[in-house]
């Protein structure tokens, strides 16, 4: 996601209070990521961060958070991992 602000002129670079972000999404777009810790990344130009207002409601499939800044914005989260006994036959 991209999110801007301006008018008719060039596009505001700062802010100087917070402003609303909410995206829905669907269980098919989690996937196999663990629903409860997706969040809201900027990209700095050089990585993803992580934004520290960034909250997910697994209830209602709903990501909110209240960045103070514009960027490039992913909803990024982290995969489920299964770990299985492992097994060693000497024969």
């Amino acid at each position: 996601y991209a999110l801007e602000a301006g008018t008719s002129g060039p596009p505001v670079e700062t802010i100087s209070g917070t402003y609303t972000v909410t995206i829905e999404y669907s269980d098919a777009e989690v996937g196999s990521l663990e629903e409860a810790k997706l969040k809201l990344y900027s990209w700095d130009g050089v990585q993803w961060i992580p934004e520290a207002t960034s909250q997910v409601f697994t209830d209602t499939n709903t990501l909110v958070a209240t960045p103070n800044h514009f960027s490039h914005w992913a909803v990024l989260g982290e995969p489920y991992y299964v770990y299985l006994p492992l097994v060693i036959r000497n024969h």
